[in-house]
């Protein structure tokens, strides 16, 4: 005699479970949002890679000109940005802003662009952080005979944009 267990009712034998689907619309805004998010992710990896050499020269350059050390930032310098500027110039500027950029800084844009028939450019832009509230520097370098250089730098007061001039 089988057992009360065994026994299902015919109606019970016929359902089948079934899976949940997850609507094809929503699949393909995953995809395209993890598309989206790969893609970030790589173009800040590429920024950051490619920025890395000018970065430093540009740091240097920043911390030379914090530092009033109008000596060795005129060393960073191109040779177009030395003929148009002298050192005791650059010093006569460093002195007047240099006080005025005292604080922790921190780049906040890069940017770099390769043209044909063109020197490889990058543009450096970094919020100081002072006394007196947030300072923007921007440095403008190129690249030269495989050595990055320094032809340009502005700060101000309001936010500078990496767009290279």
């Amino acid at each position: 005699m089988p057992s009360q267990n065994s026994k299902q009712s015919p109606a019970y034998n016929n359902i089948v479970p079934t899976k949940k689907r997850i609507p094809t619309w929503l699949k393909v805004v995953g995809i395209i949002a993890v598309i989206f998010i790969v893609a970030i992710i790589v173009a800040v990896i590429v920024a950051t890679t490619a920025t890395k050499a000018p970065q430093k020269i540009s740091d240097q350059f920043v911390n030379d000109l914090q530092s009033s050390n109008s000596s060795a930032a005129y060393a960073l310098t191109s040779k177009t940005f030395q003929q148009a500027t002298t050192e005791e110039q650059l010093d006569n500027i460093i002195q007047r802003v240099g006080p005025v950029l005292q604080g922790q800084e921190k780049v906040t844009g890069r940017a770099i662009e390769k043209s044909a028939g063109m020197p490889e450019t990058a543009v450096l832009v970094y919020t100081v952080k002072t006394s007196n509230g947030n300072k923007y520097i921007r440095t403008e370098l190129q690249k030269s005979g495989g050595v990055w250089q320094v032809i340009n730098f502005r700060s101000a007061n309001n936010p500078l944009d990496t767009t290279v001039e």
